[in-house]
């Protein structure tokens, strides 16, 4: 299983990338969109306090439109959505099914989802808890898992996107030799 990195950042900066490591996680502060390399995982920005739900803000306009307007003619494709008239009332119902593993729920306030069973992330022996939907993933340190900085700086460390890491550069004056160990530069004896 690959490590992940996380990185946190805007629109502008994700787009701005030259490639997407599939192994890293974006979040988009702006846009509240979440990718995992190029490929998006998930969109928070619309589904607000003026945006109801889960619902983007094309399909909470049109659904005010069908309550507070005259809906026309509505058809419905199947039993799971219904709309009852009662003079100057609109009801809509929407059936949940009964599934065992069913994971919305109606409660008195609406429609109601459980947050999942993970509580913990975990890097090798290492696991860090999830609190209010967010892990704080240390730095690495001596014989410590965690994320590690790329950079192209000489005697630094550079992970590709692969996820290799390697010497990128090396500065052959902070080499040190064991005494009685023979320390070869240009390959000659």
């Amino acid at each position: 299983m690959a490590s992940v990195l996380f990185r946190v950042g805007t629109r502008e900066q994700y787009d701005a990338l030259e490639s997407y490591d599939s192994n890293t996680l974006y979040f988009l502060i702006d846009t509240q969109e979440l990718f995992k390399g190029d490929v998006l995982f998930g969109i928070g920005a619309e589904a607000t306090e003026n945006t109801a739900g889960l619902l983007s803000a094309e399909d909470k306009a049109a659904l005010d439109a069908l309550i507070l307007n005259d809906p026309g003619h509505i058809e419905v494709g199947d039993s799971s959505i219904t709309m009852i008239e009662s003079g100057n009332t609109k009801t809509i119902n929407v059936a949940l099914s009964e599934e065992s593993d069913n994971q919305i729920g109606l409660q008195p306030d609406g429609l109601y989802v459980p947050q999942s069973g993970i509580t913990e992330f975990r890097i090798g022996n290492m696991g860090q808890p999830i609190i209010n939907g967010m892990v704080n993933v240390p730095l690495a340190g001596l014989q410590e898992p965690g994320v590690i900085f790329s950079s192209r700086a000489e005697n630094k460390i550079f992970v590709g996107a692969n996820g290799t890491a390697e010497v990128y550069s090396l500065n052959v004056n902070r080499l040190t030799q064991t005494p009685g160990d023979t320390l070869i530069i240009d390959g000659n004896f």
